[in-house]
Formats: structure tokens, sequence, C-alpha cells
């Protein structure tokens, strides 16, 4: 049972419900879904979401390698920017646009895992629903539409004329200018007008943003800059491909981070590493037999054909690129491939090849395919019938007869597999196998079915794009809870089906066909390695010793990526006709490649992009497939010289820097899953309930405790409360902040201000402050009507809560940098920009919300202790000199941060930690070079004073102690003299100087003598 008094619950709640609807880490809790698996907070993450809290328009490319949780990260934004619309009294419309296959993988993202109400989710698949949402007036929500569809007809007309507020494009690599940059193509065109208007925000996202071509990539950039127009793109393109402009865009438009800085952001391997195998299979002399006479066949074909057929988007040459792949995937699909052919033949049909199509199949992904590939082979394959001959149909026969034996006693590919999946399932893995053709998957889901190891009957599962049937997509949301809770062993699942589906519950993948393009491999690799997968992860790919697969292992893989062949004898590892020809160990999906770095992925789908699978398929049969090999190598080597030379990609900042910042600023000591898990266990005890089981239980857990709290009698909160939890003469003040631009809320935010004994303040936020209140609540708190702030007080406190977020700001939002990325766009294309140059952030306090005093036991030493530290800022000075006061000093602190930096020196605050305010340190060697107490001064007043404890310090660090003297603080040009020792060098006057009733302290005060200065700027 609970024994919750009504104040603390009513403190507790106060606290809880504005850190959920705002804070970067319990967002997390606030918008998930009971019961169900919420988002994880990540550090990476949550570094997103404190930069967009603050921005009051959005505009970002979110470039993690696959896996990091992108969806995760525009789904909270999303919310975010629903929270802050409502407190300007509006509901959102956003549109998502993606790839057909991940419509529906969106909807289950935001209304299972993001706490979207249902009712406000619509689906854009046909023409039908653009008319029937159209006539409804786009009523305020969520729109999820396939960007395939909307390109089309007068589509991006009638999406332009709605007013959204946000628009996410889903693998928005595939959003690209094309081969003539003056006529861009359709996806690139209904992208470009709906990002247009300033006030919108908009977040692209993709694991490879750059894939090679400069050109693309700064065009995808330039859909998030609004007023562009289409003819501006050719000459911004050429102006802005350099250094300072990718410089600018690192943190403010451009995040990209990898595997391996999470894990070291985390402190752990929240990513375990992934292990790669190259296998080669012993086939049997009927497989041999098999392959020789297709090869052959192939091989006569082209003789008669001609040369010709490798043009581009010669039918001719397509199809012999689907039968080698296919032969290659297995022996059951070659067979339906040879027998369609057949019986096209025999129905004497033409040789009218749908050409789109079929060149769609064979390119890197299916995102642009809005039917079924597996229907669109089959009728492909059947119109190509009047290409051949009746001496081809025989020969096409005794092929098709030879396959039917193979797949009676079991090609050696599936002997593999078996032995495979037996190694792994007796360990307790879950195995996921990978094909490109459903014909394969249906052919091996027949052959494994009633697998057992012992006496155990093997649970098989299978996925891919039929519509209906054992194997089909419908079966998604089922498979998904049998995988996550270990009733599936074995997941068998085509490359179409697999778009969007992430099985991070399974460790270990096999590739039982090897896509041509090793982009292809990313991908399925990166369904089982993202994050929530806690084993290392074992990726086996399965090639035969035919002249096929050995021309792709030796001459493709085993060229480009960063595989180690086996010297000597090949291990083998499953069986007698199974071995180890190549592997690797990753950390990182940069690391695949040869000397790659981040972006590598991009250079390879580029140079196979071009060369195209007829290419491949061309290059395979005439021995020279290390030529495209030595291509791909040659491309990443210049995307490295040039992502380096023109740092393309942020240089990721030290992870310990970037955990101080948030430690700081957002209060988070710990990594965000601890501080979550040790604050969800304290939360759930006050309440009266057992522990979480585990993370996912922790992150609602705090939803939970403030729905019960909501069900106490509180007391109105603001009163003045009193604890044992605070040392005596200790004082917390909980203040209401709103931070805002032009105006509008950007968000709120809690800040406490402790006043300890020792004149120090302590500011917490978040977790920290978070952890505060529990320590109060668990030790008891009661109302404590005395002792309220005097105005002059909380002008104080407040003052002092501003200026902490102000700093925080300037350091997470990069304030200059960012103005400074929109000042090139205003440079090059004129006009204004208004909306997205940061107008001056307003913080001020919440008058709606009560400021909450919390005090330890009072007594009269901590009573004086008190007043001195008020007495450091009034000197009976009023409300409004104290708040002008603190301005100037701020301001000053700027001037010199500045000067320091512009000398090659790192400064330090430390104003509120320390007896002075800035430490300086040598760039090169990182040591303390300087110590600088700054005095401000609105004029030329030349007269500085120190207090005992500043004048103490000086004595004792005389070379590295430096006095700066900002004058003119309020002019455009403020003049700094900056004086070394100046203890030495300045006649100081002591004074005693009367700082409250009780006391008197001596002050130094010197005359400013501007011809000593050592520095003068």
């Amino acid at each position: 049972m609970s024994s919750v008094r009504r104040e603390e619950a009513s403190l507790l709640s106060y606290v809880l419900s504005k850190l959920l609807r705002w804070h970067p880490i319990y967002v997390y809790s606030n918008y998930s879904k009971t019961p169900g698996r919420p988002y994880v907070p990540f550090t990476h993450q949550v570094i997103v979401l404190r930069d967009n809290l603050s921005r009051p328009t959005i505009r970002i490319l979110i470039g993690d390698e696959v896996g990091l949780g992108k969806t995760a990260q525009a789904a909270l934004t999303l919310r975010l920017i629903e929270e802050r619309l409502k407190l300007q009294g509006r509901d959102p419309r956003i549109l998502i646009l993606v790839p057909r296959i991940l419509v529906e993988q969106w909807y289950d993202e935001l209304v299972y895992r993001a706490a979207v109400d249902f009712n406000r989710v619509y689906l854009i698949t046909s023409g039908n629903d653009v008319n029937r949402l159209e006539s409804s007036g786009w009523p305020p929500g969520y729109y999820i539409g396939s960007i395939q569809l909307l390109r089309l007809r007068d589509y991006p007309e009638r999406l332009g004329a709605v007013d959204w507020d946000a628009i996410v494009v889903d693998e928005a690599h595939n959003v690209g200018v094309g081969p003539r940059i003056k006529e861009p193509n359709k996806t690139y065109l209904l992208v470009f007008k709906l990002t247009r208007p300033p006030h919108r925000s908009v977040i692209l996202l993709s694991a490879t943003p750059h894939r090679g071509k400069s050109r693309d990539y700064i065009a995808r950039l330039l859909l998030l800059v609004p007023l562009v127009n289409l003819d501006d793109l050719q000459k911004l393109i050429a102006e802005l491909d350099r250094a300072d402009f990718y410089k600018k865009t690192h943190g403010t438009m451009v995040y990209k981070r990898t595997k391996e800085l999470v894990n070291k952001l985390e402190g752990k391997n929240i990513f375990p590493p992934a292990h790669l195998y190259a296998v080669i299979t012993k086939v049997s002399r009927e497989e041999a037999r098999f392959e020789s006479i297709l090869r052959r066949f192939i091989e006569r074909k082209i003789d008669e054909w001609g040369l010709e057929i490798w043009g581009k988007r010669n039918p001719k040459g397509l199809l012999i690129a689907l039968i080698l792949k296919r032969a290659s995937s297995s022996t059951y699909a070659a067979r339906k491939t040879l027998a369609t052919i057949i019986k096209g033949f025999q129905e004497r049909l033409g040789a009218e090849v749908d050409i789109e199509k079929l060149s769609k199949i064979l390119s890197i992904g299916f995102e642009e395919l809005t039917e079924d590939p597996e229907e669109i082979i089959e009728a492909v394959v059947r119109s190509s019938a009047g290409f051949f001959t009746m001496r081809d149909l025989e020969e096409l026969k005794r092929l098709v007869n030879i396959a039917k034996k193979i797949e009676e006693k079991g090609e050696a590919k599936l002997e593999a597999l078996r032995d495979l999946i037996r190694l792994h399932v007796m360990k307790g893995k879950r195995v996921v196998v990978f094909t490109e053709y459903r014909d394969t998957l249906e052919y091996l889901y027949k052959s494994l079915k009633g697998l057992k190891i012992g006496s155990k009957s093997l649970n098989i599962a299978c996925i891919s794009g039929a519509q209906h049937g054992e194997c089909s997509r419908q079966n998604i949301d089922l498979i998904k809870q049998k995988l996550a809770s270990g009733e599936i062993d074995v997941l068998l699942a085509t490359d179409v089906a697999s778009e969007g589906l992430n099985l991070q519950y399974a460790s270990v993948l096999v590739n039982y066909d090897v896509p041509w393009s090793p982009v292809k491999l990313e991908q399925r690799i990166g369904r089982i390695w993202r994050l929530g997968q806690h084993e290392e992860v074992q990726i086996y790919s399965l090639f035969r010793n035919t002249y096929v697969d050995l021309m792709l292992v030796e001459k493709l893989y085993a060229k480009i990526m960063a595989i180690q062949v086996a010297v000597g004898t090949s291990r083998p590892i499953i069986g007698s006709r199974a071995e180890v020809y190549a592997e690797g160990r990753f950390y990182s999906i940069d690391e695949f490649y040869r000397g790659g770095v981040a972006g590598s992925s991009d250079a390879v789908a580029n140079v196979l992009e071009e060369e195209g699978e007829v290419g491949i398929a061309r290059a395979i049969i005439e021995g020279k497939l290390d030529e495209i090999a030595e291509k791909i190598i040659e491309r990443i080597n210049r995307l490295k010289r040039e992502i380096q030379e023109k740092r393309i990609y942020p240089v990721h900042a030290d992870p310990n820097t970037l955990k101080k910042i948030i430690s700081r600023c957002l209060g988070i000591k710990d990594t965000p899953i601890n501080t979550i898990t040790s604050q969800a266990k304290r939360l759930r005890k006050i309440v009266g309930r057992s522990e979480p089981k585990d993370v996912y239980e922790s992150i609602i857990a705090f939803k939970g405790v403030l729905a019960w709290l909501a069900t106490k009698n509180q007391t109105n909160i603001g009163r003045t409360y009193k604890t044992p939890a605070l040392a005596p003469g200790t004082k917390l003040v909980i203040v209401p902040l709103r931070i805002k631009a032009d105006n509008n809320i950007l968000y709120e935010e809690l800040v406490g201000v402790e006043l300890l004994p020792n004149k120090r303040f302590r500011i917490l936020v978040g977790p920290e402050l978070l952890d505060k209140v529990l320590e109060i609540v668990e030790m008891g708190v009661e109302q404590y009507q005395d002792k309220l702030l005097s105005g002059l007080e909380k002008s104080i406190i407040l003052t002092r809560a501003k200026t902490f977020l102000e700093k925080c700001l300037q350091i997470s939002y990069t304030i200059d940098q960012y103005n400074s990325l929109w000042s090139i766009f205003i440079e090059k294309i004129g006009g204004k920009l208004d909306a997205l140059i940061t107008p001056r952030i307003v913080i001020e306090p919440d008058e709606a919300e009560s400021i909450v005093i919390v005090h330890g036991e009072l007594d009269k030493k901590a009573e004086i202790e008190a007043k001195e530290i008020m007495s450091q800022y009034t000197d009976r000075a009023s409300v409004e000199e104290l708040e002008e006061r603190l301005r100037i000093e701020r301001e000053a602190l700027k001037v010199v941060m500045k000067y320091e930096l512009d000398h090659g020196r790192i400064p330090k605050d430390v104003h509120e930690e320390k007896s002075y305010d800035i430490e300086s340190y040598d760039a090169m060697t990182g040591q303390v070079v300087r110590y600088i107490e700054v005095k401000a001064h609105k004029g030329n007043q030349a007269i500085v004073e120190l207090t005992e404890k500043e004048y103490e310090f000086a004595k004792r660090h005389r070379d590295k102690y430096w006095l700066y003297i900002v004058l003119n603080v309020n002019s455009p040009k403020p003049k700094i003299i900056a004086i070394q020792d100046p203890l030495s060098k300045l006649k100081f006057r002591p004074c005693k100087k009367k700082i409250v009733e009780e006391r008197v302290e001596t002050r130094y005060t010197a005359d400013i003598d501007i011809s000593i200065a050592d520095e003068i700027a």
C-alpha cells in the first residue's frame, strides 16, 4: 500500500507532468502505449530531440546508419511539434511520404509505439484515398502516403494546396534530381513543391543520404531550404559543393551517427559486433551438370543475339540477367522460370517484354514497384517466349528435367542451410533466412517443414509479398509477435516482404541467395542488426562452387568487402559440403568495405546502379567482374577523399564531450536508459507497486505513476513546503519557464534553483531535478506557508534560471553556426528567410504556474548565509537594476569567450562553480593557461573591485591569473583590457564593506591604467 500524502502527491505530480510533456528522455514515456513496446531513449536520439525543442521551424536530415532508430526520432519529433501547436491552439496536419511497402510499418510505429490515436492516422495508397480525404477537407491528423503514388497525375498540386505543418520523407535517398538537374524526376518535384513554405517543418530520413554524387546530396539538402526555386538548383549545387558549406550543416541540418558512436555514448555494446561469413557449398554432380548446360545455352543465345543485347534497356540482356540470378537463387526458381518460357512458347506468345517493369525488378531495391514483383517476373518471362526457337525449347525441357531430379534429392545449399539452422537453434538462437524470390521461399518452406532437432520439431514461419496463403504479408503482425516471444525458431522471408520489418529478436541471418549488390546485403543485415539486438550477430552468405557464384564471391565480394579470405585449407563448419571461404568482424556498416568510410555503401550503390544487373551479368559471363570491383574500390577511395577534404559528413564530437553537454543541460548524469530504469523503480516503490520487469515497463511506469497520482486528492501547487531531505539553510525553488520565439511558445522547462549554505547556487533540471523531488517525497514533505520569496529574491532566482537556459540553448542549438548556415542561402538566393534565421528566443516565467519553494530546516546561521548569497547581487539595488547588471555580466562573458576562441584557446565558463569566471585551455596540450576574472562596464569606467575570495585566488595564481575588463558592453564593438597578474600591476586598496547587518567583508578596489594592459582588443 502507498502512504503518499496529498502534499507529496501534489509536488511529484506537478514535476512529472512537466517533464513527461517536454523533456527529451521522458517524452518516451508520455508517448508510449500501454501495454506495448515503447521507444527506448538512447543518447544520440535524445540529442536530436533536445536540438529540435528550441528550433522554431525544424528542417533536418537524419542520416544515421541503418538500425539506429531514425523512425523513432522522427515520430517523437512529430509528437513534440503537435504538443507545441496545441499551445498555439492548433491541431497539426502532418504528411509522411514513404515507399509503398512501408506505409503499414509507419502506421504501426505511430499508433502502437508513438501512441497516436488511430482515428487521427490516415493512409493514402490509392487515388480513391486522395479523393475521399480531399472531399472531407483534409482533417487534422497524420497522413501516411505512398510516394510512388503521390508523385503521379495531379496529386502534387492537390497536396500542395493543403496547409501542412510538417513533411517527413522516409528513404529520402530515393529523392534525387536524376540525370538532368534542369529536369528533376517526379519524386523530387513532389517533395520540392511540398517543402517550399518557410513555416513548415521538414524531416528527411536516410541511412545513405550521399550516394556517391554530390549534386544529388546537395539537391536533397536544398529540399530543406524554402524559397529556393527550381531555376536556382544548378547554380546552387555548383556553388555549395565546398567544405565550409558542408561543415555548417553538421549538427544544424544534418545528423549522421554510427553504431560505433552509439556504443561509446552508452558506455557498452548496445550493438554487439556482427560476424560475416562467406560460405561455399560443394554442389552435386547433377547440379554441376545443370549449371554447365545452362551456361552453354546462355552463351549460345548471346552469340545468336549479338552484343547489342547489353545495350541499355535491351529486353534480351535483361532476360539473361534474370535467368542467371534465379538459377543462382535455387534450382527450383530456375526451373519455374524456364518452364514459364516453355509455356509461353507453346501458347505462341510474341515477344512484348515490359522493359520498364523488368528494369525495376533488376534494380537495387523494390521501392519503385507498385505491384508484386513475382507476378511481374512471371508475366515478363512468359512474354519473352518469342525470343526463343524450337531448338531452344528442347534444350530448356532438358534443363527442366535435370532440375526436377535435383529437387527430389535436395540441392547442396539446402543441406547446408539445414545444418546451419540445427547448429544455431540448438544454442537457443532464432534464425532468419533471406531470399530474393518467392519461388525459392516456397521451395525452402516446403523442404524445411518437419525439420527436427532430436525429437523436437522446429517452428518455421514464412513471409512473402503474396496476398494470400501461409506466407502472406497479411500475417506480418502475428509473425512479429511470435518471433519476439520465441514461438518461431526460423523465419523465411523475401526481400520485398521484409522491407520495414524489424527482426532484432533473431541473431542469425542466412542469405540463401546472395544479392548481386552488396547494398541489398546491407539492407538484409539491417533488419536484425539494429537497436534491440543484444547478441553478437552471425551472418552467413551461401555461395555454390559454380562458375557464377565463384565469380561473385572471388571477384566481387572478397575484393570490395573487408573480409579475410582463408589461407590454405578453408575451414569446414557444417558438415563436409560447406566451408568458410572468407570472414570478417564489424562494429559498423561503414566498416564492411575495404578502405570504407561513412557513405561507402553510397559509392557501391552508385557504381552498381550505373552498371545495372545486366552489366554485372555480362561481366560474369565474360570473366570481367573484377573490373567492376576495381571501379567500386576506386569510387570508394574517391568518395573517401571527397568526404575528408570537403568534410561532407559530420566528424563526431568526442563522446565524453557530448555526454557532458547533456549532463549539464538536460540533467542526465548516467545514460538515458539507466536513468529511466533507476527512477522508475523509485517511483513504483513510492506508489506501492512492484518493480518494473524490463526497460519497457520502466518507460511506461512514469506515465502510469502520473495517472495514479491524478486520482489522489492533491493540494494546489504553489505553496511553500518544508522537508528533512534538504540540509538546514538549503532552499529549492522550482521555476516554470516558457521558451518563446516570435511570441510563440516553443516548449516549457522546469528549472530547480537550489540555494546552498556555502553561498552557491546549484541548477537542477530533468532527471537531476526529479531525483531531488523523489528524495523529498521519500523523506516526507509538509506545507510551510511562511518564508515566501521577496520580489528581489524571486528576481535573482529567475535570472539564474534564465541564464542557465540561455547558455544551454547556445550550446545545444549552435545558434551562431545555424544562423551562419542560413546566411549562406540568403546570400545565394536573396529574399528573406526570417522563419528559419533564429528569431530572438525569449525565456520568461510561466505566469499561469506558481513557483514552488521547498525549505530545509531553518536556523539563524542559515538565514545569514542566505542573505549573503543575495547580497552578492543586491547592494540594495532595485529589481530592474539587478536584472540589468546580470545581463551586462552575461554579455561580457560572451565577449571574452569569443576572444579566447579567436586566439586559439578553449574557454570554459566556470563562474557558477569557482571564484573566477573562465578557465582557458591550450588547444594542443589541454592544460589550463589562464584563470580569467571578467569585470563588465557599460561605459568607459575603469574601476575594478575584487571580493576577498577573488583577491586571495589572484595572489596564489599570479602568472596564470588574468583580469579582463570589458568596457562599452552595450556597444557594437566592446573593448577588452586584459591584464596578467593584476595584483603586481594595479594598486588595490582594501576597504570594509557591510554585506548584511550581521557581517562586514573586505573588498579590494583599483583604478585601471590602460597603459599597463598586456592585451587590448
